[in-house]
């Protein structure tokens, strides 16, 4: 803080939103930091009071702010060299935060302690140039605060480039497309076709960027000789053999319903993959569901059934081709569902709801467990259940101790082979019976907050200026019946406020206009 008038020694004293007070400083300078200021809840305000020599002390009411760091880093390999022989990387770092400043170092290297500066820095972009293959423990520190964030960094060794995963393939229009796919090294890299059997026509080319290669000249090739070299200069060949594609198909990890559930076929370099859901194989209709040689359903239903159709393009479309799955949650044949309802609700009464279904088919068996979500956990519990009977039926079931507010049912419904599932939810909202009123209006210098509920609650009130913006907010209480004040602090005028009282157990809020006159 900077001090503008009087005469030293100063004493700072900074009190939290309670009034209490957290810390307290004394300087000749008229430039004063408090440092490691205990936190408060972001939205409130913290009370700084200012005592010169002589004269009646200064208070000024400033937010609280919480801090934040944005970091992310990036790795650029570099080539081997008679310093690094196996390679090396430049690591840089960019780092945000809102607090007055922040630096870097690397603080451990392969576990043992280290002190290493940036190589450079611009603005909030840090660079360690040339490091080694190891493990690096990167450390934040932020001035005036004593905290610090560390960051683990692997740098990988230097690979020799490698050609093995390139292949070849005979087209769909009767040419073929060759595809280079390089692993290890340092980008960007080139490529050639420095051969081939037969070795006439001749199909060399000069280095090129591009990693496919499409001859279409009429001559069936048995094999072509691919090399790529990196950006160090050493070079990688692989001599790829031109067969037709094998059928691909889909696997997947299961067929059950409600199971997590992953759809995969073989990955090849330079393919893409699309993932299409159709209702059956000869639907004409199709929906994209995903992309990539995977595709996972988290949570079969009933609703993700049908057949999925992965399209794989090759090498820019030279060769495209279908697989196919039924994912039909079957379990092979050996899953059985139980059965299927839809569940209803209503209010029977100012303390009663009445939940119903019906059993399309025999029951015999099955067990209905009526479910309701728990508003501070937001997990459905058990409330009750009903035994089906055999043949088709009508059911409903009474909760007689229903929450205020928003009420949300469910049913499981559990087959004698232990299998389940769950039906729709149902909302029945019944109106809490809070009565909560404000006092004085206007108010001087203390505010009541009334509040007279059915049962036990937890609430919160929060301050507003007419322009919406949040002045002070009440720590949360539990109450049935009782009274909380508001003490008005010296950042409140006189003028218009509003104040809002939320049931944080049920989501209810009341909101009230206050008048704040003259202390």
């Amino acid at each position: 803080m900077h001090i503008i008038s009087g005469f030293g020694p100063y004493v700072v004293s900074v009190y939290d939103s309670l009034n209490n007070l957290i810390s307290t400083v004394t300087s000749g300078s008229v430039n004063i930091s408090v440092p490691q200021v205990l936190a408060v809840i972001p939205g409130q305000k913290y009370k700084v009071e200012v005592s010169a020599a002589c004269g009646t002390p200064a208070t000024q009411y400033v937010w609280a702010q919480q801090s934040a760091l944005a970091h992310t880093y990036t790795i650029t390999p570099k080539c081997p060299s008679s310093i690094t022989p196996d390679g090396s990387s430049d690591l840089l770092v960019i780092a945000n935060t809102n607090l007055a400043g922040v630096n870097l170092s690397i603080t451990q290297k392969n576990f043992a302690p280290v002190a290493q500066g940036y190589s450079f820095r611009s603005g909030n972009n840090f660079t360690f140039s040339n490091l080694e293959d190891a493990i690096y423990v990167i450390t934040y520190s932020f001035t005036g605060c004593s905290m610090t964030v560390n960051d683990t960094v692997t740098l990988p060794n230097y690979i020799f480039p490698n050609l093995a995963r390139s292949a070849a393939y005979q087209c769909d229009n009767n040419s073929f497309s060759v595809g280079a796919s390089v692993s290890g090294g340092v980008g960007p890299f080139t490529y050639q076709v420095i051969g081939s059997i037969p070795s006439t026509p001749v199909i060399v080319t000069v280095p090129q960027s591009n990693p496919i290669f499409t001859i279409s000249n009429g001559v069936p090739y048995s094999l072509v000789r691919l090399r790529a070299i990196d950006a160090c200069g050493n070079a990688a060949l692989n001599d790829v053999s031109i067969l037709p594609l094998a059928n691909t198909i889909v696997t997947a990890t299961s067929n059950c319903i409600y199971a997590n559930i992953t759809l995969s076929t073989g990955i090849i370099p330079n393919a893409t993959y699309i993932w299409y859901k159709k209702s059956m194989i000869a639907s004409a209709d199709s929906i994209l569901v995903g992309t990539g040689p995977t595709y996972n359903v988290p949570y079969l239903t009933p609703g993700d059934t049908g057949i999925y159709v992965n399209r794989m393009s090759i090498n820019n479309g030279c060769l495209t081709k279908l697989s196919y799955f039924h994912l039909d949650g079957m379990c092979d044949g050996i899953w059985v569902l139980p059965q299927s309802v839809t569940l209803k609700g209503h209010i029977l009464n100012e303390s009663a709801s009445q939940l119903t279904w019906n059993a399309n088919s025999d029951a015999n068996g099955v067990t209905f467990v009526l479910e309701r979500k728990n508003r501070e956990t937001g997990v459905f519990e058990s409330i009750g259940s009903v035994q089906g009977n055999p043949g088709p039926g009508s059911y409903n079931f009474i909760d007689n101790s229903p929450q205020s507010g928003n009420n949300l049912y469910r049913l499981k419904v559990t087959g004698a082979d232990n299998k389940f599932e769950y039906s729709n939810i149902v909302q029945i909202s019944f109106k809490s019976v809070d009565r909560i009123s404000v006092y004085p209006n206007p108010v001087s210098k203390l505010l009541n907050i009334s509040i007279q509920a059915g049962q036990t609650w937890r609430y919160q009130y929060v301050l507003y200026n007419i322009a919406g913006q949040m002045l002070y907010t009440g720590n949360p209480v539990s109450v049935q019946s009782g009274t909380l004040i508001y003490q008005r602090d010296d950042s409140v005028l006189p003028g218009m406020y509003m104040l809002k009282v939320k049931n944080l157990s049920t989501g209810e809020s009341s909101t009230f206009k206050l008048l704040f006159g003259e202390r």
